[in-house]
């Protein structure tokens, strides 16, 4: 009688890991300021660019919270989501508006926010006015890019085209190590893992 093997479980060197991600909405007097479809747009952008380099990003939850924080009009205000994260994610807060903290009447369309009262919380505040790949930008920034660069299409600048967005070889080795590092390091969790 023949006993049949499992294949064996490949080894998270031949794996890539899928970090989750944990969205948070603001509502107002219109409602959610942004629909599941704006969210699933933005979220596949950032797939485009991320799961190419061997990561991969994904909705872990999506949850309400009120209408308090929907226009942030004073960059103190930011700070405010910090006792909102949700450990070991990547957390994403969207809002109706998103004033700029150094240019007079400018409004952002995202930022990557450290915590000024909790310096170890680390998060994305999106406007809902944000574009297709302003998560994926941001998220660029989450992962260690700085500063914005001046090339066309380059995801981290300000001047480009949706569809055309890439990073250069330098700013993917620098994604590649800070994801490497947030997962070794058990900042990030893992959600899952999917073969190569």
């Amino acid at each position: 009688m023949c006993a049949l093997l499992a294949a064996p479980r490949l080894a998270h060197a031949d794996r890539e890991p899928i970090f989750p991600v944990d969205i948070a909405v603001t509502s107002d007097e219109q409602g959610q300021v942004v629909d599941r479809a704006w969210i699933d747009a933005e979220m596949a952008a950032a797939e485009r660019i991320y799961g190419a380099l061997g990561f991969h990003v994904r909705i872990h939850q999506v949850r309400s919270i009120g209408t308090e924080l929907a226009k942030i009009e004073d960059p103190r205000m930011r700070d405010r989501f910090a006792p909102m994260v949700t450990a070991h994610e990547l957390n994403v807060f969207i809002v109706r508006s998103l004033r700029d903290n150094e240019q007079v009447g400018v409004y952002r369309g995202g930022v990557t926010w450290d915590s000024h009262t909790t310096p170890s919380k680390r998060y994305i505040i999106l406007a809902s006015s944000a574009f297709g790949s302003t998560l994926a930008h941001e998220m660029g920034h989450f992962f260690g890019l700085q500063p914005h660069s001046s090339v066309h299409n380059n995801l981290m600048s300000y001047d480009r085209e949706d569809a055309l967005v890439f990073l250069d070889a330098s700013q993917q080795s620098i994604v590649k190590n800070t994801a490497r590092y947030l997962r070794t390091s058990s900042t990030l969790n893992v959600l899952d893992w999917i073969d190569r």
